[in-house]
């Protein structure tokens, strides 16, 4: 059983987990030859989750830049450093 729970984790179709909240563009890696903008979601706590989107850059993102500002519920899988998306819902508000 853990075996199949390990190879679920890595399928890139599986949402394993979802983070609401709403996106913003904030600078990541200052300092490094890596910096730059990037947009990021800020739960209702207050923390800010890298993502990056199936098959999108980890640098720039356009499908994901045209939502900021807006309230989201992401599903996707939560990786080392950031949040994969797997599926956007744009929720009202």
């Amino acid at each position: 059983m853990a075996a199949e729970t390990a190879m679920s984790t890595n399928d890139p179709n599986a949402c394993t987990a979802s983070l609401c909240g709403r996106l913003e563009s904030a600078e990541r890696a200052r300092g490094s030859k890596s910096e730059h903008q990037a947009t990021l979601l800020r739960d209702d706590a207050g923390d800010l989750h890298p993502l990056r989107r199936a098959g999108g850059s980890p640098f720039t993102d356009p499908a994901l830049q045209a939502l900021e500002g807006q309230r989201v519920n992401l599903h996707g899988q939560p990786r080392d450093g950031y949040f994969l998306i797997i599926r956007i819902e744009v929720l009202p508000g």
